[in-house]
């Protein structure tokens, strides 16, 4: 499940970002991504994007990192190529 916070906000699908189902999805067990949608108009890439959602108060530290990790796991990366980026996230948050 992708979500585009900065681009539903302004769309107005959701009031502000607080109400973004991130955490919501994540609890379900869904395999969360957070990805910015047409960045130019919308106003945020993929960093911008993730420090908005870093920003809401209902998500927890292992909920941010999971998200990090779902974007090598659901990215097109061949499985062999998956592990390294994940190690060094798991090796930047210990």
């Amino acid at each position: 499940m992708t979500i585009r916070p900065l681009s539903n906000h302004r769309l107005k699908i959701i009031p502000s970002l607080s109400d973004c189902p991130v955490a919501t999805a994540l609890e379900a067990g869904l395999p969360v991504t957070v990805s910015p949608d047409d960045p130019s108009y919308f106003g945020g890439y993929l960093v911008e994007n993730h420090t908005a959602i870093a920003e809401a108060p209902e998500l927890q530290d292992d909920q941010l990192i999971a998200l990090i990790k779902n974007l090598f796991v659901g990215s097109f990366l061949r499985d062999s190529d998956k592990q390294k980026p994940l190690d060094i996230v798991d090796k930047a948050v210990s």
